[in-house]
């Protein structure tokens, strides 16, 4: 599992290089100017006209996209860097993405903007959140990219049904996933595919193990990812056995997605469709430790399989979001769960497996 320096190191290099082909949003604002992390070392300065990255010679072999000045510095100083940026081109509201700078990084400017006597001509705002939600939001020719991948998951998910009926074992189930995927799609399966019988849907991230002849239930969670980076995931839950405490779970946690997928369009607070798919599962008796310790309803998904959304993030056209929900009975050692890769759109939102091969916004 990537450990957290590792996750903020990606979060800040996708976010801050994704802004370079959506940067007018920011600008209409208006910012003048946009500073931002590609790496630890290194300084990325966005302008209307020009863009610019400042690396350090440990960098220089890594491969940018030709549309971005690289300039090689022999000492690394932001702070001066920025500093010089400000006095030469003189913008008067700089944007900061406070996701790649220390808290007290405001302070350090000010401090270097002191010496050359302009620190009251400039305003700074943090727009680390405008940042994020335009790298949460993805190009028409991404979805269509995801739509594929999904697509390919759904036909996985059919042939994979017999196989679990024939009664292989987790382990081979997950081996049949990757090799459909590798052989007739040309995609990768991820490592967090998850194959769990019985007992074992209570693990969320459940490694498939040698257990064979599923007989009540089987979760089958398939991620795939395209070798240009973009993940796709979706997961279903197989009913062996008509069981009326589980086809209940079942028709709860169906009902919730239903109500959430509902409830998805522009604007929407996704802490508010959080709260109505919880108060549909507790309504049909489950308690609120079957379902809200386990995982959030929802993550975004795109060049990472969990991009994280901040706190009060407001929806947008084009997001993709995973919703699902889930309940996991830890008396029974049964879970249940459903998660479906949806799109949001001007009206409302529409699953990936629906788009076929157009698109709707």
């Amino acid at each position: 599992m990537m450990n957290c320096r590792n996750r903020r190191k990606r979060i800040i290099e996708n976010t801050d290089m994704s802004i370079l082909v959506k940067s007018e949003k920011l600008f209409n604002d208006p910012v003048d100017a946009f500073v931002g992390r590609e790496t630890e070392s290194s300084v990325l300065i966005v302008s209307k006209n020009s863009s610019t990255l400042y690396i350090t010679p440990f960098d220089k072999y890594k491969k940018f996209p030709p549309t971005i000045n690289v300039k090689v510095i022999s000492t690394f100083d932001p702070f001066k860097i920025i500093t010089e940026e400000i006095v030469n081109k003189k913008p008067k509201k700089i944007g900061i993405n406070f996701l790649g700078f220390p808290k007290q990084a405001l302070e350090i400017l000010a401090w270097h903007l002191q010496e050359y006597g302009i620190e009251e001509d400039v305003i700074f705002c943090d727009i680390s959140k405008e940042i994020y939600e335009a790298y949460l939001e993805k190009s028409e020719k991404e979805i269509r990219r995801m739509a594929f991948l999904r697509r390919c998951i759904e036909d996985v998910f059919n042939d994979v049904l017999k196989f679990i009926e024939s009664g292989k074992s987790e382990a081979k189930v997950y081996g049949y996933i990757g090799y459909l995927l590798s052989s007739y799609y040309n995609v990768e399966m991820h490592n967090s595919t998850v194959v769990a019988f019985d007992e074992n849907t209570i693990d969320i991230h459940h490694r498939p193990s040698v257990k064979r002849n599923a007989k009540e239930v089987c979760i089958v969670d398939i991620v795939a990812k395209e070798k240009k980076g973009l993940y796709a995931d979706a997961s279903k839950t197989i009913l062996l056995k008509n069981d009326k405490e589980i086809v209940a779970m079942y028709d709860a946690v169906n009902e919730a997605f239903d109500a959430a997928l509902k409830m998805l369009k522009p604007g929407e607070d996704l802490e508010n469709v959080q709260k109505e798919a919880h108060e549909i599962l507790e309504k049909y008796g489950f308690k609120k430790s079957s379902f809200f310790h386990f995982h959030k309803l929802y993550h975004s998904i795109g060049y990472e399989l969990h991009e994280t959304i901040p706190s009060q993030t407001k929806l947008k056209e084009n997001m993709v979001i995973c919703v699902e929900p889930a309940i996991y009975d830890e008396e029974r050692k049964i879970g249940i769960r459903i998660e479906e890769p949806v799109v949001i759109c001007k009206y409302g939102a529409k699953t990936l497996l629906e788009l076929g091969n157009r698109l709707f916004c």
